[in-house]
């Protein structure tokens, strides 16, 4: 990487949700228990690797807008970072929430987080399949599920025309040219493949 790419970021914290974690990655038996593993795939491991900068990763599993904003100071502030990427929303629309109050959400998690003086990159998180989402996550009817990826997908529009800079991390998974239903098995969560186009997605918004 150029010299001056280096210069320009100290590091980075990936905030998020199991999108940004990793999931499903893999079952480690310790102690006759599975403990779940971060698979080496994730995109904030490989964004580490490809541009020599140090990325912090504080996915949460099952994290919405509200949950971010609230450890802020744990796990963003903490880390004496000065840019930050923040991908979610997936998890706010399964709590029933409509674009417009996740846009709300989001709007409050940028206002603290430039308060703060942090550059702030918005990932776009991949739009689910409802098919997949209602045999393997719940027995809602796909119509429903339907619906609560429509208002996903309205707040992946807006947040298009909304932020400065973004990682389409949605438009990486679509037009791959690989179905959707092999990159996301369960309907939301990525295959290794998947977190590899995602991570060279991340790529290319911070070396260009």
């Amino acid at each position: 990487m150029k010299s001056s790419q280096k210069e320009a970021y100290k590091r980075i914290v990936a905030l998020g949700d199991s999108l940004t974690w990793g999931y499903p990655g893999a079952f480690k038996v310790a102690g006759g228990q599975g403990i779940l593993r971060r698979s080496e795939h994730n995109w904030p491991a490989q964004l580490e690797r490809e541009v020599g900068v140090e990325v912090v990763n504080v996915g949460v599993n099952g994290d919405t807008f509200g949950c971010m904003l609230q450890r802020l100071r744990r796990d963003v502030f903490a880390h004496g970072a000065d840019t930050v990427i923040v991908t979610g929303g997936s998890n706010d629309v399964a709590h029933g929430l409509n674009s417009g109050q996740i846009q709300r959400r989001a709007l409050g998690l940028s206002q603290e987080l430039e308060r703060h003086r942090l550059k702030v990159v918005w990932g776009i998180p991949p739009t689910y399949v409802p098919e997949l989402v209602g045999r393997y996550w719940n027995d809602a009817p796909v119509d429903k599920i339907a619906e609560t990826r429509g208002e996903l997908t309205a707040f992946s529009n807006w947040l298009r025309r909304w932020a400065a800079r973004t990682i389409d991390f949605d438009a990486a998974l679509r037009l791959s040219g690989i179905p959707l239903e092999e990159l996301l098995p369960d309907g939301i969560h990525p295959t290794d493949q998947a977190y590899d186009l995602m991570a060279a997605a991340a790529v290319e918004v911070f070396t260009t």
